[in-house]
């Protein structure tokens, strides 16, 4: 057990109560010496060593911030960059740090004015010349603009600065006028 010291651990099942670990000592060279096939037990141990919690630097969350901002997916940058963690783990870190939290909801709301301008350019593409290519190419568009359009209302429903006050109706009154009638309506 002393040579599971720093090792990966690789889990799959073989039957109900054998579990084949197949566990790598990377020696300098880096070279994978060690296979063996554990026990249930010690091998679930050793995949909750494996699984541990893996915490967030935040220069990691800076770098997944910035490109959320940029308008990539959490999960692509995730899955694209080994050194990165699952996002998994970054959703749970932002839900048990408050100061992630903000960085994260702040590059929401930034990644929320990016798909704003990308709507904007896709209405504004030319279309093909073909007119059956070109009515399929508009429903197409019209679908994604609304998928992204119901996308941004729903993740920045309080707009740019994501403040309540914001968002705020001025209060005043309206007098309307027909005929010799006046009606008024305050709010």
């Amino acid at each position: 057990m002393s040579l599971l010291d720093g090792l990966r651990f690789i889990r799959c099942m073989v039957g109900p109560s054998v579990v084949m670990g197949l566990t790598h000592c990377f020696l300098p060279n880096g070279t994978l010496p060690a296979v063996c096939c554990l026990p249930e037990q010690q091998a679930a141990g050793l995949l909750w060593m494996a699984m541990a919690k893996r915490r967030i630097t935040k220069a990691q969350m800076t770098i997944i911030c910035e490109r959320i901002a940029d308008g990539i997916s959490l999960t692509r940058i995730c899955n694209e960059d080994s050194e990165l963690p699952s996002w998994r783990t970054v959703l749970r870190h932002v839900q048990e740090d408050e100061a992630a939290y903000t960085s994260y909801r702040i590059a929401r709301s930034l990644q929320c004015e990016v798909m704003r301008d990308q709507i904007i350019d896709l209405v504004e593409a030319p279309l093909p010349s073909d007119p059956k290519l070109a009515m399929a190419e508009v429903q197409r568009r019209r679908l994604e603009a609304d998928h992204k359009d119901k996308h941004i209302r729903q993740m920045q429903p309080l707009g740019l600065r994501d403040k309540a006050e914001d968002s705020k109706q001025a209060s005043g009154t309206i007098t309307l006028s027909w005929g010799n009638a006046d009606v008024q309506a305050s709010g």
